[in-house]
C-alpha cells in the first residue's frame, strides 16, 4: 500500500503516492488503444528504460527496482502529466472560444 503523507506534509515525491509500477501502468495505458506493443515503446521513451523494463513492470515481474529507476520514472511520469495538462489546457481553451462564439451569435 502506498505510503500517503499526512494533509500537514507541503512537500513529497510523486513516488510516496504512486509506485513505479503504477506509473509505468497509467503511461501505457493512455497509448493502449494503439496497440500495446507501441504503448511499451511510448512508456519506455518517456522513462528512458527499456521496453523490456516497461514489459516486466506492466506484466508485475519485477518485485524490486533501482532507486536511480524508480527516479526516472517519475521524472517521467511528471512530463507525461505535465504533458496531457497542456493538452487539457489547449482544449479548454478551445472549447471556451467556441462557447463564447455561440454566445455572442445571439
Amino acid at each position: 500500500m502506498p505510503n500517503i503523507p499526512s494533509k500537514s506534509a507541503e512537500i513529497f515525491s510523486v513516488s510516496d503516492v504512486m509506485s513505479a509500477d503504477l506509473m509505468i501502468r497509467e503511461i501505457v495505458q493512455s497509448s493502449r488503444s494503439e496497440g500495446l506493443n507501441r504503448a511499451f515503446a511510448k512508456a519506455a521513451r518517456v522513462c528512458r528504460i527499456t521496453e523490456r523494463r516497461v514489459k516486466a513492470f506492466w506484466y508485475g515481474e519485477l518485485a524490486d527496482w533501482k532507486a536511480s529507476e524508480d527516479r526516472q520514472i517519475a521524472a517521467g511520469y511528471a512530463a507525461f502529466i505535465e504533458n496531457h495538462l497542456r493538452q487539457l489546457d489547449a482544449q479548454q481553451a478551445l472549447l471556451t472560444a467556441r462557447l463564447n462564439a455561440l454566445k455572442d451569435r445571439k
